[in-house]
C-alpha cells in the first residue's frame, strides 16, 4: 500500500487540465515507487479523476446527477485499488474535488485508505477565473450574459463575516463557487482534514510567464523531484484546455439564444460549439481579439473579496509556492473600452459559416457490403 497520497484537488479554471494532461502522458513512463492511476473504468484517455471521484463527492455537487453516478462506481473501485497497491507514493488530481465540505474532504481521505496525505491547491486571480468560467458556461451550450452571470457569483457571497460565509458555505451545496474560490477557507478547511503542514497552494503565474511555470511549480509542491521531469513533454494545442476570446464568447451567446428559442437541444448546442471552435475559430490567421475580461466598474465589487480571501490564506500559514500576489486582482482583467463591434462580427461570420455548412452537408453514403 502507498504510505503517501499526494492529492491535487484543483481548483477548476486554474491549470489543472494543462497539468493533468502531462501527468497523464508521463504515467507510462514514471518511476516504479510513484502511481499517476491511469485506465480507470477501462477508460485509458481518461486524464483525471475527476468523476472516478464522483461517487464520494456528489452530494456537495449540484451539476451531479445522483442517478449518473453508479456509472463511475467502477472508477472509484479502480482507484482505490490502484492507490492501494502502489509501492510508495500515489498521486491523484480531480479539480472538482475542492467543491467538497469538510465531512465529503474527510470520507475521500479515509476511502482512499493512506496514513500520509498532502493536499495541492491550484489557484488562480478571481478576476481570471470568473472570465474563464464564463466563457467555459458559453463553450458548454448556455448562453449567459455576463452581467448577469458576476450578480449571482457576487451575490452567492452572502452577508455576514466570513466566518458566517464560510458556515454557509459548508452547509449549503449550491453555495459551491465560494466553497471553491475563497482560497483562504478552502485551504483552511483541508487542513483540518489533513493537518495544517499538509496543504500546499500553487499560485498561477501571471500573463507571459514561460509556459512551463506552473509545471515548474507544481513539480517543487509535490516533493517528487526527480521523479517529475524538469521539463514537461509537449502537448498538442488541442490537448489543453483551449479558451475561446471575448468576441467569439459574445458572438456565441447571441447564436446560442437563437439556437435555444429554436429547440435546440443543450448537448447538441454544446456539440455545434465544439465542432465550431475547432473547426472556424481556431485555424484563423487573422486577429481573433483580446481574452475575455471584466468591466472596470465591477472592481470595486471583486476587490473587498479578494483582500479578504488572500489575507485569511495568509493567516492559514499554508505553504506557498509561487507568488502570493498571483491571486491579487489584476489590471489586465479588467476592460474600459468595448469590444470592437467589427471583431464580434467577424467571429460571428465565421462561425454562422461553419454551421451553414454543417446544416448543408450532404452525409457520406454507407459503404456497399461486399
Amino acid at each position: 500500500m502507498a504510505d503517501r497520497l499526494v492529492l491535487h484537488i484543483g481548483t477548476q479554471k486554474s491549470g489543472s487540465t494543462y497539468l493533468q494532461r502531462l501527468l497523464h502522458e508521463l504515467a507510462p513512463t514514471l518511476p516504479a515507487d510513484l502511481v499517476y492511476p491511469i485506465g480507470l473504468g477501462r477508460n485509458p484517455t481518461q486524464f483525471n479523476h475527476e468523476y472516478a471521484c464522483y461517487p464520494v463527492l456528489y452530494p456537495d455537487i449540484p451539476y451531479i446527477k445522483p442517478s449518473s453516478v453508479g456509472r463511475h462506481t467502477a472508477k472509484w473501485e479502480d482507484l482505490q485499488t490502484a492507490v492501494a497497491i502502489a509501492p510508495d507514493v500515489a498521486l491523484v488530481s480531480g479539480e472538482a474535488i475542492c467543491l467538497a465540505s469538510e465531512k465529503t474532504a474527510s470520507d475521500l481521505v479515509e476511502q482512499l485508505g493512506v496514513p500520509r496525505v498532502e493536499v495541492i491547491i491550484t489557484a488562480r486571480d478571481l478576476g481570471s477565473v470568473i472570465t474563464s468560467a464564463w466563457q467555459q458556461l458559453i463553450r458548454n451550450g448556455r448562453p449567459r450574459p455576463l452581467d448577469g452571470f458576476l450578480n449571482s457569483w457576487m451575490d452567492s457571497r452572502g452577508p455576514g463575516t466570513l466566518t458566517e460565509q464560510e458556515q454557509r458555505w459548508e452547509a449549503d451545496p449550491s453555495l459551491f463557487r465560494w466553497r471553491e474560490y475563497a482560497i483562504g477557507s478552502l485551504a483552511a478547511r483541508w487542513q483540518r482534514v489533513v493537518g495544517a503542514d499538509h496543504v500546499t497552494v500553487v499560485t498561477v503565474p501571471p500573463p507571459g510567464s514561460p509556459p512551463t511555470e506552473l509545471w515548474s511549480r507544481f513539480r517543487e509542491a509535490t516533493g517528487l523531484q526527480p521523479d517529475l521531469p524538469a521539463e514537461p513533454p509537449a502537448l498538442g494545442e488541442r490537448a489543453s484546455n483551449v479558451g475561446i476570446t471575448e468576441p467569439e464568447t459574445i458572438a456565441y451567446l447571441d447564436i446560442l439564444a437563437l439556437l435555444h428559442n429554436d429547440g435546440v437541444r443543450h448537448h447538441d448546442r454544446k456539440w455545434l460549439v465544439d465542432r465550431t471552435i475547432e473547426s472556424a475559430l481556431l485555424p484563423r490567421a487573422d486577429d481573433r481579439g483580446r481574452r475575455p475580461k471584466l468591466p472596470e466598474k465591477t472592481r470595486s465589487a471583486i476587490e473587498p473579496y479578494v483582500q479578504e480571501d488572500v489575507e485569511r490564506l495568509r493567516q492559514t500559514g499554508a505553504r506557498i509556492v509561487g507568488d502570493i500576489n498571483d491571486l491579487s486582482l489584476r489590471d489586465s482583467s479588467f476592460a474600459v473600452e468595448p469590444v470592437p463591434v467589427s471583431q464580434v462580427n467577424d467571429a460571428m461570420a465565421h462561425i454562422a459559416a461553419e454551421l451553414t455548412r454543417i446544416a448543408t452537408a450532404v452525409p457520406e453514403p454507407p459503404l456497399e457490403q461486399a
